[in-house]
């Protein structure tokens, strides 16, 4: 490289109203928001799951040295 950087200028001014999400209806955004907000919190409450799951499992002392083992 000869160190010159080449980049882009977004002028604002000359961007829509309301961009990037001026191409759809504001309910659209709403509904895509409580979407990822709910996957969101369907991520969390399995990974609590599996935390209850794995954390409460009782182990004999040969299992865990095994594993540690491997």
């Amino acid at each position: 490289m000869d160190g010159t950087t080449e980049g882009n200028v977004v002028d604002a001014a000359q961007l829509p109203e309301s961009f990037p999400t001026h191409r759809h209806h504001p309910r659209f955004w709403e509904a895509l928001g409580r979407v990822v907000g709910t996957f969101g919190f369907l991520k969390q409450t399995l990974g609590k799951a599996i935390f209850a799951i794995t954390a409460t499992t009782e182990f004999s002392e040969e299992a865990v040295s095994e594993a540690v083992e491997r």
